[in-house]
């Protein structure tokens, strides 16, 4: 399996118009098969966020590998799941 950086990004519709932290975005590490697969698996679990949080509609997401982002990216908090893994909300930081 290979790592992939996750990122989905959300609009917080009980925030103001105005607020710059209106859409707000989501990072997860996901061990997946392939980029199609983790990409997949993350939009997964970002629908459920919308569909329990209404405030917060899902807008898109994208998908790199790992390996890519590591120079730009601060892994040290990251959450990490695997593929078909179901992480509670307090584990992804959300």
């Amino acid at each position: 399996m290979t790592e992939f950086l996750y990122s989905a990004w959300f609009n917080d519709f009980s925030a103001d118009p105005t607020d710059q932290n209106r859409e707000w975005v989501a990072c997860i590490a996901i061990e997946a098969d392939s980029a199609k697969d983790a990409q997949h698996w993350g939009d997964v679990i970002s629908r459920g966020r919308a569909a329990r949080m209404p405030k917060d509609q899902f807008v898109e997401s994208s998908i790199e590998l790992a390996y890519d982002a590591l120079a730009v990216t601060d892994w040290s908090n990251l959450p990490r799941i695997h593929y078909g893994q179901s992480p509670s909300d307090q584990e992804l930081g959300w």
